[in-house]
């Protein structure tokens, strides 16, 4: 009955939020925002049976990613890098708990996936770093080399059998999705030009549907 609460709950505030970011309501959104968060890390908690190790990890890493929403959500420098290292260690902690759930059986295929998260960075910096002055360039280019290399540990659970093919179709799509909405975010704020101002709500989007598929995918890998 929790559980079924807290998904229903989490749904309802994850629309709220689309709906409120929409219509740009800032003060609302102090509220829709990270309980919409709060409330897809409380329904990983309670589908998964034991907090292992891997699954700490992701916990964790989740857990930093509702800490930098809070502190996205207001204004200046200081509170941007703050959700950036936020969000950094959170990738970092996704990155070690795939990395330590499971063997890859497939070296050679592994070594050519890297291409992908490569092409996606090379994009990425010609697009967007490249326009990033100030010192704020090189936490920029960190954080988007941790959430590249994210994406290729959740590319290489296709060569982990302990994921099964619905979790690793589910982590990857999570991973780019988050890659995605960072992108977005990433050009709105340094290369966009000059114009209306800026529709958040690609952003959410991609990010909430990040953070359920890569949640969804670690109940399917450890609760099974």
């Amino acid at each position: 009955m929790l559980k079924s609460l807290v998904l229903v709950l989490a749904m309802v505030f994850i629309l709220w939020d689309w709906y409120e970011t929409r219509r740009m309501s800032v003060k609302i959104r102090y509220l829709t925002k990270p309980m919409a968060t709060a409330l897809i890390w409380l329904g990983l908690v309670l589908h998964l049976p034991t907090l292992s190790w891997p699954v700490w990890l992701f916990v964790v890493g989740l857990a930093l990613g509702l800490a930098g929403d809070v502190f996205l959500m207001f204004r200046g420098e200081s509170f941007f890098k703050a959700g950036l290292a936020s969000f950094f260690l959170g990738h970092i902690a996704y990155v070690i708990g795939f990395f330590v759930s499971g063997s890859v059986q497939s070296g050679v295929l592994a070594l050519l996936i890297v291409l992908l998260p490569i092409a996606i960075l090379v994009f990425f910096y010609r697009i967007i770093i490249s326009k990033v002055e100030g010192s704020l360039k090189m936490p920029v280019i960190a954080y988007s080399l941790v959430i590249n290399l994210m994406l290729y540990m959740a590319l290489l659970n296709i060569f982990r059998p302990e994921w099964g093919v619905t979790a690793t179709i589910l982590s990857i799509i999570g991973s780019a999705l988050f890659v995605l909405s960072d992108s977005l975010l990433a050009y709105d704020k340094f290369a966009r030009p000059p114009g209306p101002p800026r529709d958040e709500l690609w952003v959410m989007i991609t990010y909430h549907l990040a953070q359920i598929s890569i949640a969804a995918a670690v109940v399917l890998r450890f609760a099974s």
